[in-house]
């Protein structure tokens, strides 16, 4: 048997995959355009 543990050693990269990710999801999340559906949705 064998068990092989694997340190992240790389925090800064995984924090810029972090911010990545979140400045992504901001630009979807926070998309002007979609504020026509809620004006649909609300009449």
């Amino acid at each position: 048997m064998r068990t092989v543990v694997e340190l992240m050693c790389d925090d800064l990269e995984r924090s810029e995959w972090l911010a990545q990710s979140q400045r992504q999801l901001g630009m979807v999340w926070e998309n002007n355009d979609d504020d026509v559906f809620n004006e649909l949705l609300a009449s």
